[in-house]
């Protein structure tokens, strides 16, 4: 039986848009305070005593002892629990350059206009680089080529392995169609782009490896696009369950294993979120290859003996093998939509457990693991996003049997 809970989509949402700004937007959501930065887009979720301290300084500017004697008489807590979070939000609040302090300690919300970061764009890169990776894919049909060009000092960039064993998991291209990305990877730097054409400049890997992501994942819709990108893993049916949960969580693992009980497989690690103005959510598929960590290679290997012909990839400090899922049954093309939102973890020994959580739990969840926002995002794009979270079904999954595990998860999807 497919087990479901889910807001009435027709019902108003119970947020409340408290703060608008150029470069922030403020809402209170469940009692929580979420706050939305531009143009780096990106969400922050607070308690409920941060959010009645945003709600005191909204009214007029105030002192640190104004606001706690108006927190204690909404709380009714001690001086010193009171002073602990007042300072810890005031103290963050001031750094992240949303409050003012005055010459009179008078705090006030005031956040900084904060420029767009310009595209670093630049003509192709000097030609001291060789090409050292030329593959054609194909993703949801749509072909491209990824070519991948480093000077001596660079050929070894753990970029590179990471990149490549990610894209080991789309479907291999014979012929050479359709788009060309072209990286170049010298003197410290990624330079991505076209041949022949400008290229952007990262200096942070993770932000180049976005980047590709991005590309990708408009590959997969058959347009540009701009996506929301979690850090889950997607399985299903006829729809799909997004599994999130920071590094370590298990989501991955649990994927491979249940590709091999007739689950489709839509993405790992990184997935794309595309919405409509209904709030509904669709996955993008990015089939790329699963990220196995060390610790559980033991495990998966007795599912998927080929993992061990796989080289470990070290990045930051995790090292990893990635697992493509070759068989056409599993990988799956088109975009899905998304049925339920589950954050798993696996506990050695433990009994199977499950409870459905709230869309504020879930949200604050999420952007734990880790959400990449487009940098053009329209601040009215969030609120389309917290509609999303709040018409799917959440869960918080506990488990140390698999086979559980996969009994339970089918509940949630239409077959």
């Amino acid at each position: 039986m497919r087990q479901k809970i889910q807001a009435d989509v027709d019902a108003p949402l119970p947020l409340e848009n408290i703060y608008r700004s150029p470069s922030l937007w403020a809402w209170i959501i469940d009692h929580h305070l979420v706050v939305a930065t531009f143009p780096r887009a990106e969400i922050h979720v607070w308690n409920p005593t941060a959010a009645a301290i945003w709600l005191l300084l909204s009214e007029d500017k105030k002192t640190i002892e104004n606001i706690a004697c108006d927190l204690h008489d909404v709380f009714q807590e001690t001086s010193a629990n009171i002073y602990s979070d007042l300072n810890m939000c005031l103290t963050q609040w001031v750094t992240n350059q949303w409050l003012e302090v005055d010459e009179n300690n008078y705090y006030s919300i005031h956040p900084k206009i904060t420029e767009s970061r310009p595209d670093s764009l630049v003509k192709t890169p000097r030609n001291n680089h060789e090409v050292i990776f030329d593959h054609s894919y194909s993703i949801s049909g749509n072909q491209f080529s990824l070519i991948i060009s480093a000077d001596k000092e660079s050929i070894a960039d753990p970029f590179v392995s990471r990149l490549t064993s990610l894209a080991d998991g789309f479907q291999h291209a014979e012929d050479r169609l359709g788009q060309e990305l072209h990286i170049i990877i010298q003197s410290g730097n990624i330079y991505v782009g076209k041949i022949n054409s400008n290229y952007k400049k990262f200096d942070i890997p993770a932000e180049a490896l976005n980047y590709c992501i991005q590309y990708f994942l408009s590959i997969s819709a058959g347009e540009s696009n701009h996506f929301f990108t979690l850090h889950a893993a997607a399985i299903g049916q006829d729809n799909c369950i997004l599994l999130s949960g920071v590094s370590g969580a298990g989501k991955s693992t649990l994927c491979a294993l249940l590709s091999l009980r007739g689950w489709k497989y839509f993405g790992d690690d990184l997935v794309g979120l595309s919405l409509n103005q209904d709030g509904e959510g669709l996955i993008v598929p990015l089939p790329s290859a699963i990220s196995v960590k060390d610790n559980n290679w033991g495990l998966i290997s007795s599912y998927y003996p080929e993992l061990n012909t796989f080289q470990p990839v070290n990045y930051g400090e995790k090292t990893a093998r990635f697992l493509p899922l070759r068989h056409s049954e599993q990988v799956q093309d088109g975009e899905k939509e998304i049925n339920a939102i589950v954050f798993p973890r696996f506990s050695l020994n433990s009994q199977l457990s499950f409870e459905p959580i709230s869309a504020i739990d879930a949200l604050g969840e999420l952007v734990t693991a880790g959400i990449s926002l487009p940098q053009e995002m329209d601040p009215a794009d969030i609120e389309i996003f917290f509609k999303f979270i709040f018409s799917v079904s959440l869960y918080r999954l506990e488990y140390s049997d698999f086979e559980e595990a996969n009994a339970w998860l089918s509940t949630l999807v239409i077959k």
